[in-house]
């Protein structure tokens, strides 16, 4: 749970989750997130295309070992997104350096 709280001065904190419903499966960001007991809870972020898009906007209940990437930003620049990362690998370059801008992600 240590690696799940958010350091001091970071905003957007934000967790993806891969969720299981009825045989469907699909990674979704989660934000915001607060501790909970043992667990976190958050509300998902993006619109689900698998699962219901009527998700959208509820609060959930996950088991940190449930997370799977993770973010926050601290000085306009974005910290984790690894799977965003990831992506953008099979992107071209040019659009790549945009989004990368953008997002003030830290690919390297």
């Amino acid at each position: 749970m240590e690696r799940l709280r958010k350091p001091d001065g970071a905003t957007g904190f934000s967790v993806k989750v891969l969720l299981t419903v009825r045989g469907k499966k699909e990674y979704l960001w989660l934000n915001p997130v607060r501790l909970d007991g043992a667990g976190l809870r958050g509300t998902i972020n993006n619109r689900p295309v698998a699962l219901a898009s009527s998700m959208y906007g509820q609060s959930i209940e996950i088991r940190s070992d449930d997370v799977v990437d993770w973010m926050y930003q601290v000085g306009g620049k974005t910290i984790g997104a690894r799977t965003a990362c990831a992506s953008l690998a099979k992107v071209d370059p040019e659009a790549r350096r945009a989004y990368i801008s953008k997002y003030g992600l830290q690919c390297e």
